[in-house]
């Protein structure tokens, strides 16, 4: 399956290049979206100990999507799209002078989560000289690579960057992007889109922290993130679909490294493949999903790392029910399993009427975590959601939750948080 993807990949450049002018130019357009919060969010007592987390809280995601596409004279079509990060995040911070980020691997014997540390320095105008800015930020991934990283001048704010290349035998996309398991994958429904939302909803431990779990927060294959690769996805017939990717490496202190990758320190040669179904019969539609991806992990301290998620929804009268599944097979050097071992699932129902949704959804993640300890790391989370379309592009959500994090030593957090607020497209 490799060889087929590069073969077509290798086809559609040389067509491509062999192929007629385009009939115009492509011109960039806008898109994006806008989405802030307001939410309370209460923490464990013995969790929060001599600390005193903040009950109320703001939070915002903003993106800017530049697209553009052209078709050629012999009908291949051509497209571009670069999302900017817009504020909200911490991704959205000044530009650093320099950052050096110091990464660890886990070995055998010791599989916690990678700890990245990153230490950067901003220098920003004042009325009266300059004022220096040091920032220290600590964020976990499960693989990187080993030893110290300085980067450039300047901070990245591109989230995903890709061109598309469709054609009458499919659609290839180049560049940073998800992969196609990860693109085509069927989960629990969610009406305020927030159940599996790694930034903004309960499993992003944002509102209730944390304290340490080793998780997942979606039935997707995520692990490879946006790192830049090669994804293939065949036309649709009768419903059915086909995919396939490739990625030459994944360095998770930044997704993507520019440079060729050491496959004795980092986890390289990422490979999938997929396949879903989307049907309508009598009033009733049902869509199916089942994705596999493996991956060349040697000289981080794993000796085999794939990942199977499975995932289906159906439909009637307004009703939608649906989950997900989500496999990790990890196995570490010496014996065991790896950290991320484990699986996640999730089931979901929801019901929408017109402008209007409400669904109810529960998550779950059990991992192996650390090798010292032959217990899990598990994560249960319920969500009751709502969605009311105002207008095209503008929709008001809510969500109240309730997330446990059981930590296979003492570090445990339970909590339930109350959010609402807008989330616009355009």
């Amino acid at each position: 399956m490799k060889k087929i993807l590069f073969a077509g990949a290798a086809a559609v450049a040389l067509t491509v290049s062999a192929g007629a002018q385009a009939a115009d130019p492509i011109k960039l357009g806008l898109g994006g979206y806008s989405k802030w919060l307001f939410g309370y969010a209460d923490q464990d007592d013995t969790f929060e100990g001599t600390r005193d987390y903040t009950n109320f809280d703001v939070k915002g995601d903003n993106e800017v999507f530049f697209k553009g596409s052209t078709k050629l004279d012999n009908g291949i079509t051509v497209a571009i799209d670069v999302q900017l990060e817009a504020g909200g995040e911490s991704n959205s911070s000044p530009a650093a002078t320099a950052t050096t980020t110091s990464v660890g691997v886990p070995v055998s014997g010791n599989r916690n989560d990678v700890n990245v540390v990153s230490n950067s320095t901003t220098t920003a105008r004042t009325v009266r000289g300059s004022t220096v800015y040091t920032t220290t930020t600590t964020s976990t991934g499960e693989f990187a690579s080993a030893g110290s990283v300085t980067t450039g001048n300047t901070a990245d704010i591109i989230d995903e960057s890709y061109i598309t290349v469709g054609t009458g035998f499919g659609t290839f996309i180049v560049g940073s992007e998800n992969n196609g398991a990860y693109l085509l994958h069927v989960t629990a429904p969610s009406a305020a889109g927030l159940s599996q939302d790694a930034t903004h909803g309960l499993l992003s431990g944002a509102w209730v922290r944390n304290p340490g779990v080793t998780m997942v927060s979606t039935t997707a294959i995520d692990t490879d993130g946006d790192a830049e690769g090669i994804t293939y996805v065949a036309p649709s017939f009768a419903g059915f679909t086909l995919g396939a990717v490739w990625k030459a490496g994944i360095d998770s202190a930044s997704g993507d490294a520019h440079a060729m990758f050491d496959t004795n320190s980092t986890i390289s040669n990422v490979f999938g493949v997929t396949g879903a179904y989307n049907g309508e019969f009598s009033g009733a539609t049902l869509k199916l999903s089942a994705g596999y991806a493996v991956a060349d992990v040697d000289g981080v301290g794993l000796d085999d790392h794939d990942e199977i998620s499975l995932g289906g929804q159906f439909g009637y009268a307004g009703f939608t029910a649906g989950g997900g599944v989500r496999i990790i097979n990890q196995d570490a050097v010496g014996g065991g399993d790896g950290a991320a071992d484990g699986l996640a699932w999730a089931l979901g129902l929801q019901y929408a009427n017109g402008p209007y949704a409400v669904s109810v959804d529960y998550f779950t993640s059990e991992l192996a975590g650390s090798a010292a300890d032959r217990d899990d790391d598990e994560v249960t989370n319920w969500n009751i959601g709502g969605r009311y379309t105002m207008g095209p592009g503008v929709n008001l959500i809510a969500n109240v939750g309730y997330i446990e994090y059981d930590d296979e030593g003492t570090s445990d957090n339970d909590g339930w948080s109350a959010i609402t607020g807008l989330h616009l497209t355009f």
